[in-house]
């Protein structure tokens, strides 16, 4: 969608705002973020799933703001698209955003450092209060409904494109999970639930995390499934650094737990390129799973 089309969204909504510039920040599957000014991001939902995570980010923020140290975004327009669908502006936040792999070419004192400000930032987001998270219309992820839901559709729309092999490995995945008694959680805590690198601003001079951005899958759930893309995009090594610093007790059997979320990322990944006909979604989730597979062999 060109840049045009946001533009002309936000004179629509805001007439008396000085825009002056604007270029394409970034583009997900959920919005498109545009930098305005130089100094302001305006994201846009793509559908109305989005649009529904969006509300709730203005809704929960502003209440989650008093108690983390780090900048997260501060909404200060919000306005409706022509289609309905809901938009946001906001300050761009101080430092710079990581890109996926950053943390695996951090050295170790650059992850030390992450990994500590990182727990604390995990740790102040856990404890906002449950009650005031449901008041605020944050939903209760219950994982093991909604990974045997996701293992029933994988079977059903993905298994008839993969060979024997793949399809019985992530067979095992499912199950492994599923099965074992000692992944069920009873605690349940509230979470950010997409904690990746490319979410995370570090100031370029002091290498400090500064903010983190993108609030759209708030939830309240297992506490370690907060650490998915820490271990996906940050590696083992590092995943044991923030646990660590959590002061987790059992830290091998929880990279082990971890893993199978992992593993069902790909395949939550591999669905939606399924239901929107992108076969690349598809093979790039199984490249993914067979080399997971590769190694743990």
């Amino acid at each position: 969608m060109e840049n045009s089309f946001f533009i002309k969204e936000i004179h629509s909504n805001f007439p008396d705002f000085p825009l002056k510039s604007a270029e394409k920040l970034g583009e997900g599957m959920m919005s498109t973020a545009l930098l305005v000014n130089d100094e302001w991001v305006f994201r846009f939902a793509k559908n109305e799933k989005a649009s529904s995570d969006l509300n709730k980010e203005i809704r929960v923020l502003p209440q989650l703001k008093k108690l983390v140290t780090i900048a997260v975004p501060e909404f200060e327009f919000t306005g409706r698209q022509e289609n309905g669908l809901l938009f946001v502006g906001y300050r761009l936040l101080p430092g710079e955003l990581l890109k996926e792999d950053a943390v695996l070419k951090m050295n170790i004192g650059q992850k030390k450092r992450l990994a500590s400000q990182l727990a604390q930032f995990i740790k102040e987001v856990q404890s906002f209060p449950i009650k005031k998270a449901f008041n605020l219309g944050v939903e209760k992820w219950e994982l093991n409904d909604f990974y045997k839901k996701i293992y029933e559709e994988a079977v059903d729309e993905l298994f008839p494109h993969l060979d024997h092999r793949l399809a019985q490995y992530i067979s095992s995945r499912f199950e492994g999970f599923l099965n074992n008694p000692v992944f069920v959680s009873s605690c349940q805590v509230f979470l950010h639930g997409d904690l990746s690198p490319d979410h995370f601003l570090i100031d370029p001079d002091t290498g400090d995390l500064t903010g983190i951005i993108d609030f759209g899958d708030l939830s309240v759930s297992d506490p370690d499934h907060e650490f998915i893309y820490i271990l996906e995009d940050g590696g083992e090594n590092f995943t044991r650094k923030v646990l660590k610093e959590m002061r987790y007790p059992d830290i091998e059997n929880c990279i082990q737990k971890i893993s199978y979320f992992v593993t069902f990322s790909h395949i939550r990944y591999a669905l939606e390129g399924n239901r929107q006909g992108k076969t690349d979604w598809i093979e790039e989730a199984a490249e993914e799973i067979r080399q997971e597979m590769k190694n743990r062999s």
